[in-house]
C-alpha cells in the first residue's frame, strides 16, 4: 500500500529503492505481534513468542543486511 505513495517521492530514480522498501515491509509485518500466523504458529507448536521471535529477528536482519549490502556495493 506504500509503493504508491512513495513513487512520487522518487523511489523509481533507482530499482533498489524499491527492493529495500519492499524487504522493510516484509521484516515489518513478519516481527509485528499481531500477525496471526506466528501467533497460531506458537501456539500450535507450544512454543513461547520470545523463543520465536529470537529465531526471526536473526533471519529479518541478516535479510535487511544482505540486501543493503547489495545496495552499497551495487547501487
Amino acid at each position: 500500500m506504500a509503493f504508491p505513495i512513495l513513487t512520487p517521492l522518487g523511489m523509481t530514480a533507482n530499482m533498489w529503492y524499491i527492493v529495500i522498501s519492499y524487504v522493510s515491509g516484509f521484516a515489518g509485518v513478519m516481527l509485528s505481534p499481531q500477525h496471526p500466523c506466528g501467533i497460531m504458529s506458537a501456539d500450535y507448536f507450544g512454543i513461547k513468542l520470545r523463543y520465536k521471535y529470537k529465531k526471526m529477528v536473526v533471519g529479518e536482519i541478516l535479510m535487511l543486511a544482505v540486501v543493503i549490502g547489495v545496495f552499497i556495493l551495487v547501487g
